[in-house]
């Protein structure tokens, strides 16, 4: 026997950020990344997230963007 159980919507916490892979959040997490001094790799690494999410790409758009917020944050070498 299989018990189910209901579980409603939770609600985040204060300090929990709720990310989903959508053009508007590609646009926003490119926009603070912008306003931020960042290597050449980095810089264009943004331009091409951004492009591709614009074209509907936007897994591919927020790997790019991610991968150079890593360059950016040093955690991965340039």
């Amino acid at each position: 026997m299989v018990a189910l159980v209901a579980i409603g919507p939770s609600q985040p916490r204060a300090d929990e950020t709720i990310t989903s892979d959508t053009v508007n959040y590609c646009n926003a997490l490119a926009s603070r990344m912008s306003q931020q001094d960042m290597p050449d790799e980095a810089r264009i690494l943004l331009t091409q997230g951004q492009a591709m999410c614009e074209r509907g790409h936007v897994m591919g758009g927020l790997r790019r963007i991610r991968l150079a917020m890593l360059i950016v944050r040093g955690q991965i070498p340039h």
